[in-house]
């Protein structure tokens, strides 16, 4: 039996120009005869289509559109920003006008033994769809945090809160590569799950199964 990946992000992979893309092809286009992966993409631009693409013997690309809608939005927010890029920045807050990306990234990790997140966008609105027990990965190409400092204003309402948006986008995917060094593959974020999920987990199983959690 193969082992499955997905693994999620925000750009197509062909045309594999660039460093990012060339970077996805080769990650991921050999990663070994019994695995096999399944890439789900879509663009920052609009007008492109649905496609579906075998890449290799083992790799799969499914670039999904993201909708008028969500273009739209980011059109305007990018208008308030200065005319700054926000299409990704700004995924956790806008994908609900993207469904059917969400509905193939979900699919996806039902799919999949192992779930790779390639940059810190789709993390958010997908960590609720992750099991108990699947391995999950954070592929980080940037420190998005320090970088986007550099291109948004702290100081400006707007871009200030993006810039935070950025920076919890990051932190929460982070959280993987924190737990992976610690040895669990148990995560709770914001922190102060902690210790209510042990507080939860004291309860005796008859009173936990009456007060169904």
């Amino acid at each position: 039996m193969k082992l499955k990946v997905a693994v999620l992000d925000m750009q197509p992979i062909t045309p594999a120009v660039g460093g990012g893309r060339l970077r996805l092809l080769g990650l991921y286009h050999a990663l070994g005869a019994d695995i096999e992966t399944r890439y789900i993409g879509t663009y920052d631009w609009p007008g492109e289509s649905y496609r579906h693409l075998r890449l290799s013997p083992t790799l799969e690309e499914f670039d999904v559109p993201l909708s008028d809608a969500h273009h739209a939005a980011a059109r305007e927010l990018s208008a308030r920003a200065s005319g700054k890029t926000v299409i990704d920045v700004a995924f956790h807050r806008q994908c609900h006008l993207s469904p059917r990306y969400l509905e193939e990234a979900r699919a996806a990790i039902e799919w999949a033994d192992v779930v790779v997140f390639s940059h810190p966008w789709v993390y958010p609105p997908m960590q609720g769809h992750l099991r108990p027990g699947q391995t999950v990965v954070y592929d980080s190409h940037n420190v998005e945090g320090l970088l986007r400092a550099q291109l948004f204003d702290p100081d400006d309402p707007l871009e200030g809160d993006l810039l935070r948006g950025v920076i919890g986008a990051e932190r929460a995917a982070g959280s993987i590569l924190r737990a992976a060094r610690r040895g669990t593959g148990t995560r709770y974020i914001p922190w102060f799950w902690r210790p209510i999920m042990f507080a939860v987990r004291q309860l005796p199983g008859p009173l936990f199964r009456r007060l169904d959690l």
